[in-house]
């Protein structure tokens, strides 16, 4: 007794089905990866202001650290 398979040919509707499905998946696929990439962008503009804001901050530090080196300097003579 002999088994034979035969694959059924597809139809042009389900080949074109399968095509659409595809082509589907590739579109949520990207439409997921262009959603990552939007996130990950606004956490890095998040960190950036940080560091800006740190920035700042050293700025002003720095601009008032020697300031008070120059008073010593004066009454060091």
């Amino acid at each position: 007794m002999a088994f034979f398979t035969t694959e059924k040919e597809l139809s042009f509707v389900e080949r074109i089905d399968n095509v659409q499905s595809m082509l589907t998946n590739a579109y949520n696929e990207a439409q997921s990866i262009k959603e990552d990439l939007v996130k990950d962008n606004e956490n890095k503009q998040v960190q950036i202001n940080t560091l800006n804001q740190e920035i700042e901050k050293n700025a002003t530090l720095i601009t008032k650290t020697t300031s008070f080196m120059n008073k010593l300097k004066d009454i060091i003579g």
